[in-house]
C-alpha cells in the first residue's frame, strides 16, 4: 500500500502512464466502469426503495397525484436545496465541454441521481412496470 501512495505522491513515477497513452487511456476507462455500475447500482436500489415505501399508497384513490407529487419534490430539491436548474443533463454535458474542456462537477451527478430517484419511483416518465 505504501508503495501505491508513494507513486500517487511523485508525479515522475507516472513515466509508465506517459510513455504509453493506451495504458492511462485503459486506467481511465476502468475508473469510469466502476463509477457507472455504482450510479446504476444506486439508480436501481433507489428506485426498489421508492417503490416499496410508496407500495402501500398506490391503492388509494389519490394515488393518481403521486407522480406530480414526486415531480414537485424533484423540482424543489434541484432548485432549493442544492440551487441547480432542472432540466435534461445532454445541455449541461454540451456546456462543460464547450466551455469547461468536458469537466463536470460532481455534485451535479449526484444530484441527477436523487432527482431522478425521486421522479421515476413515484410513478413518474419513465418509470419501471410496476409489480402489483
Amino acid at each position: 500500500m505504501t508503495r501505491f501512495l508513494n507513486i500517487l505522491k511523485h508525479p515522475g513515477n507516472w513515466s509508465l502512464f506517459r510513455s504509453d497513452d493506451r495504458l492511462l487511456l485503459i486506467l481511465f476507462a476502468v475508473i469510469v466502469g466502476i463509477c457507472s455500475g455504482i450510479a446504476a447500482l444506486l439508480l436501481n436500489r433507489g428506485l426498489e426503495t421508492m417503490l416499496e415505501w410508496l407500495h402501500e399508497y398506490r391503492v388509494q384513490w389519490w394515488a393518481v397525484f403521486l407522480p406530480g407529487a414526486g415531480a414537485a419534490l424533484s423540482a424543489l430539491f434541484l432548485d432549493k436545496i442544492v440551487n441547480e436548474g432542472a432540466g435534461h443533463g445532454v445541455p449541461e454535458v454540451i456546456y462543460a465541454v464547450s466551455r469547461y474542456g468536458g469537466l463536470l462537477r460532481l455534485r451535479s451527478s449526484f444530484s441527477r441521481l436523487i432527482s431522478s430517484c425521486l421522479t421515476i419511483g413515484s410513478g413518474g416518465s419513465a418509470a419501471r412496470k410496476h409489480r402489483w
